[in-house]
């Protein structure tokens, strides 16, 4: 890992990165994310952290969703979990993104939001499959992305975050894949 020590000339980034390592202590975020030379990251790395916060925002709002329209009590635990665990993956990424002087969407982008609009017309058990099978398949392509750059990316940031975050991933696909069987295919 690299840390740069700044001129006088740099007080103001210094400052910034000061508070970015506050802010990740505060949230109880590994400060190793902050800590990093903050030369720009490749565009394939970019539209990669752009594209996994996205499908994180997503994740949460349709979590969201199936904890208030969902009938089978193992999908409003999934719903929970997955809450949770996207929330926090977020908050990392979030760090890690600003590190790197990369901008993220503040909302899902709208492939995301018609999959939402689709899922809010479903009622009871019709919401509970679909709901677990988006999750099964969102879950599927996340994951062969981030493997995808856990494996290619330069930047050992990219690579950590990406490589961290998996085990939680394809333990949200195993978990849903059990859920799936408690609300029939």
């Amino acid at each position: 890992m690299k840390i740069k020590i700044m001129s006088d000339q740099n007080s103001q980034s210094n400052k910034a990165r000061v508070m970015n390592l506050l802010g990740a202590a505060l949230v109880g975020l590994p400060l190793s994310i902050m800590a990093v030379d903050t030369e720009a990251v490749s565009s394939n790395d970019r539209t990669f952290l752009k594209e996994a916060y996205d499908d994180g925002l997503a994740e949460v709002q349709l979590a969201e969703l199936a904890k208030t329209k969902a009938t089978n009590a193992e999908v409003k635990k999934l719903a929970e979990h997955m809450e949770v665990e996207h929330r926090k993956a977020n908050a990392e990424l979030k760090m890690l993104a600003g590190s790197k002087k990369v901008e993220l969407p503040s909302t899902p982008a709208s492939a995301a939001m018609s999959r939402q609009k689709q899922l809010e017309r479903k009622e009871g058990a019709d919401f509970d499959k679909a709901f677990v099978d988006l999750a099964i398949s969102e879950h599927k392509t996340t994951i062969k992305e981030f493997e995808k750059v856990a494996k290619d990316t330069k930047d050992a940031d990219v690579k950590a975050f990406a490589e961290r975050t998996l085990p939680s991933l394809r333990a949200h696909l195993s978990r849903s894949e059990a859920t799936q069987k408690s609300v029939g295919r």
